[in-house]
């Protein structure tokens, strides 16, 4: 991939190295006023299961770090499913 192409997939960055990749076709960003980035599922029932058992992993204020298409991390905080 060179410099100036976007990946299909989304990488969610939990501490440790525990990612979670998925195409960005089953995800929805939507920014939100005071910079809240909001993102949105919708994941074939065959994925549903492994989605939420990713984000159940996460505590409510935790750090998250999301790169987009291989643009780079952006660093987030997690408020919940």
């Amino acid at each position: 991939m060179s410099n100036s192409d976007i990946g299909n997939n989304v990488i969610f960055k939990k501490q440790l190295g525990l990612n979670y990749e998925i195409d960005q076709k089953y995800i929805g960003l939507k920014m939100k006023e005071n910079n809240v980035l909001s993102v949105n599922f919708r994941v074939p029932g065959d994925l549903k299961d492994e989605v939420e058992d990713y984000f159940k992993r996460f505590k409510l204020g935790e750090p998250i770090l999301v790169d987009i298409g291989g643009t780079g991390d952006i660093r987030c905080e997690f408020k919940g499913l």
